[in-house]
């Protein structure tokens, strides 16, 4: 409880400006849904962005992919009561947005643990 779960290194992966999750993402996600399943976790997804484009643009965009990331989960069986997402934008990044191995880091989802 508390914790922050950080999926980076390609766990969770969308196309450059888009919300729809990529394929290469499942296996990450079934797993975390049926760890969900199996426990009274409730999860704050929040979602993450590099600093390119706007902020407004941003922020929608991180809004957009955890809820996507939370409607996959939903979908595969995990109860909406154990699910919540909130989004970020470019407004909390991890590292400087100045390489493209900084950016990719700060484009990230994360999973915060609730109860």
């Amino acid at each position: 409880e508390g914790k922050t779960i950080c999926a980076i290194d390609d766990a969770i992966n969308f196309d450059f400006g888009k919300s729809e999750i990529k394929p290469e993402s499942y296996g990450y996600l079934n797993s975390l849904a049926e760890t969900l399943k199996r426990t009274n976790a409730k999860i704050l997804v929040k979602g993450h962005t590099d600093n390119r484009g706007s902020e407004e643009f941003n922020l929608n965009l991180s809004k957009e992919r955890a809820k996507a990331v939370m409607n996959y989960l939903i979908d595969r069986g995990v109860s909406s009561s154990k699910l919540s997402y909130s989004a970020f934008g470019m407004s909390q990044p991890l590292t400087d947005n100045d390489t493209e191995e900084g950016r990719r880091m700060n484009r990230r989802v994360e999973f915060e643990i609730l109860k």
